[in-house]
């Protein structure tokens, strides 16, 4: 029996270094070679079929190589991974493939650590403060964090007129981190936030979009609703 059998979880990333979680449930294999199973990501799930698990030719390391297809979205799509298996077996890594179908050939990376999944990210729930702007004036904000983490990542929504995405990392000494994207506007930009986490606050600074030109950084507190 392979041993990549059981429950994975962690994340895949794209070429702008976007994260979304990722599931995976090794649940058949064969003269420890070959393997199936199913997955999921936030936008529904997948079987991974064609597994193979196998020594590489040199350095003494574990190559996995699966197809990722999606279940009940993009029929006739097949997304490619390959990775290796860490020496004490509990992480597979590597990078993942465009569809061929899909048109845009990405490669992005991925990884994933044996064993169910993490504790929920402490800034999960509902958020409301304020950011400033550097000539003057502020605006007031939501953010809402799922119960989703990957190590110590997160990703959630929020409105300040307009809606956003964040995805983002909480450090061990309380440093958060997000990037903000707007759902409608502003396509191709991002802002970049950096702040403290203390019991049910968070302060820290803004910083424009690189796209935007004004190079603005400003102050933005949140406070747990």
């Amino acid at each position: 029996m392979s041993a990549l059998v059981g429950e994975w979880h962690g994340y895949f990333a794209y070429p702008d270094g976007s994260k979304r979680d990722m599931s995976l449930n090794i649940d058949k294999a064969a003269n420890n070679t070959v393997f199936t199973g199913t997955g999921s990501e936030a936008r529904g799930a997948f079987n991974v079929k064609a597994g193979l698990c196998f020594p590489a030719s040199e350095g003494g390391a574990t190559i996995v190589t699966f197809v990722q297809e999606y279940q009940s979205i993009w029929p006739g799509q097949l997304w490619s991974h390959r990775g290796t298996l860490s020496a004490d077996g509990n992480t597979l890594s590597g990078e993942w493939y465009d569809s061929p179908a899909d048109g845009r050939n990405r490669v992005g990376t991925w990884s994933v650590t044996r064993g169910p999944r993490g504790p929920i990210s402490p800034l999960s729930g509902t958020w409301s403060g304020t950011y400033w702007y550097p000539t003057g004036g502020s605006k007031t904000f939501t953010l809402a964090v799922e119960p989703f983490t990957v190590g110590t990542s997160f990703k959630g929504k929020g409105n300040d007129g307009a809606w956003f995405s964040v995805e983002g990392t909480v450090g061990a000494n309380g440093a958060v981190s997000w990037r903000q994207t707007y759902d409608s506007q502003w396509q191709g930009q991002a802002w970049f936030w950096n702040g403290v986490l203390n019991g049910n606050e968070i302060r820290g600074n803004w910083q424009d979009s690189s796209n935007d030109g004004r190079n603005r950084t400003a102050a933005f507190v949140l406070t747990r609703a």
